[in-house]
């Protein structure tokens, strides 16, 4: 069992491979199956050990200070996988604490594995999460007095998409059905096949790939960190200026057909119809919405890309303090915006998302810049910086789903993230060595460890591993015994 487990979730081994392997060690040779049942016990019986070596890893956290809990989940309503994570950006282990699988992030569910993680590793020395109140709101009854992170990621990706709003989609879909972009992409296949030297095809080229290059400069980023939509139009209108200013320059007007191809082209996007209007309108307005956008980022300390967007790291004391000045340089910029008058409903409009930006900045004020924490270690008091994102339990989800396309390929991936997601993650812990030593020793031992497993963990384990539909009969069995 416990070489079928380190096959498939260390080597990432599908089951008949599994079978071949165990075949040429002397073992008869399985059906996939068995095989698939001596990997379900192995995640259900590392799951115990590990709620067995609670304390022992309790000891080497509190030897580094403590540990830092970071909280996620992922899926759709009603078959979500719950996360808990000591946060290794914060010079943390990275260990994942406990997975299990919930059908939403209310208190019901997320409580009682954080009553769990008291009971065995004790209070955290703070807590980072997304903005889902079910996770804080557990996060806050089961740990009080323990402050909360807000990671600022989701905050900065929450107000782009309340910047961008409906106008920014109904601007998007207007350019994707306007032809423009499949019309540009075949001129310049035209131009590159033609292989003409004059100066017009020489230029017309150089235009038309100016324009298409729109999709370079998101470095990576998607929405709502990058507008692509915004940036074609942008380069579109730059190069519909120079266009003209040459076909409507004195004397000699130029005539070339590719001149002319680009305009007609570009012509799609200023159609005399109400929907061209409302692209230049809607332009104009989206600008001054991604500049504000430019500011919340600064405001939070994100660079503006490649991927993945991060911010600045840990933060010392100082750093916080920078950050509690921007933030009020914005606060006072948005009071300034709002005290212009106007009666255009484009500013009406903006003037209500910025006092919901507004909004929510202030009322999250201290947990993003709320301050690192002062731990004993070694006999020394030292300031742990926390980091200002969740991303270390970004990472396993992201981990997790690659680890299962390897298994099971891209079209199972899902399927296997659904059966047996919660189990896997905890099992990356096994690429751990230190992890590794606290809780088996060596890998070589852990069949044997496992077999020392008391049966009320293997029934903890079932709760905790066990889908909603599945749990009643878990526990039941559980009663029995």
């Amino acid at each position: 069992m416990a070489e079928a487990g380190r096959l498939r979730f260390l080597e990432q081994r599908q089951l008949g491979e599994i079978a071949t392997a165990l075949h040429e060690r002397g073992l008869p040779l399985l059906a996939e199956r068995t095989v698939l049942r001596l990997t379900d016990r192995f995640l259900l019986y590392h799951a115990a050990v590990h709620l067995e070596s609670l304390p022992r890893l309790r000891e080497a956290f509190q030897a580094k200070g403590g540990y830092v809990l970071v909280l996620d989940a992922t899926g759709t309503p009603g078959k979500m996988t719950l996360v808990l994570t000591d946060d290794d950006d914060s010079g943390g282990t990275g260990w994942v604490l406990l997975a299990a699988p919930v059908t939403d992030e209310g208190p019901e569910q997320v409580r009682p594995h954080l009553e769990t993680l008291r009971r065995g590793l004790g209070r955290p020395l703070t807590g980072i999460s997304d903005q889902s109140d079910g996770l804080r709101d557990s996060f806050r009854e089961v740990f009080p007095g323990v402050y909360l992170l807000l990671c600022q990621f989701h905050v900065l990706r929450s107000i782009g998409e309340s910047l961008a709003g409906k106008r920014y989609h109904r601007f998007h879909g207007t350019i994707e059905r306007s032809g423009v972009k499949r019309s540009l992409r075949s001129l310049r296949s035209r131009l590159r096949r033609s292989g003409g030297k004059s100066s017009e095809v020489r230029q017309t080229l150089a235009w038309v790939e100016e324009i298409l290059a729109w999709e370079r400069a998101a470095h990576g980023r998607p929405y709502p960190f990058f507008w692509s939509s915004l940036e074609f139009y942008g380069r579109c209108e730059k190069v519909r200026g120079e266009l003209e200013a040459v076909l409507h320059r004195p004397g000699r007007r130029a005539r070339g057909a590719p001149y002319l191809q680009l305009a007609r082209a570009l012509g799609k996007l200023r159609v005399p119809t109400k929907r061209g209007e409302s692209l230049a309108r809607d332009f104009l307005a989206l600008q001054e919405r991604w500049r504000w956008f430019e500011r919340t980022r600064k405001v939070l300390g994100y660079r503006n890309g490649p991927v993945p967007l991060s911010p600045q790291g840990t933060l010392s004391e100082k750093g916080l303090e920078h950050g509690r000045l921007r933030m009020d340089w914005f606060e006072g910029k948005i009071e300034e915006e709002l005290r212009r008058k106007s009666r255009s409903p484009l500013t009406w409009e903006m003037h209500r998302i910025l006092r919901g930006v507004a909004k929510k900045l202030q009322g999250h004020r201290e947990e993003l810049f709320a301050p690192n924490v002062k731990v004993r270690v070694k006999g020394k008091w030292v300031v742990r910086r926390i980091h200002r994102s969740n991303g270390s339990a970004e990472r396993k989800f992201h981990g997790l789903r690659h680890r299962c396309a390897r298994i099971t390929g891209d079209a199972g991936r899902e399927r296997q993230v659904q059966r047996e997601g919660p189990g896997m993650l905890m099992a990356s812990n096994l690429r751990d060595p230190g992890y590794v030593r606290i809780v088996y020793g060596s890998l070589s031992r852990m069949g044997e460890r496992m077999a020392r497993a008391d049966s009320t963990a293997v029934g903890e384990a079932k709760l905790i591993l066990k889908r909603k539909e599945d749990s009643t009969a878990a526990r039941k069995a559980c009663g029995q015994q």
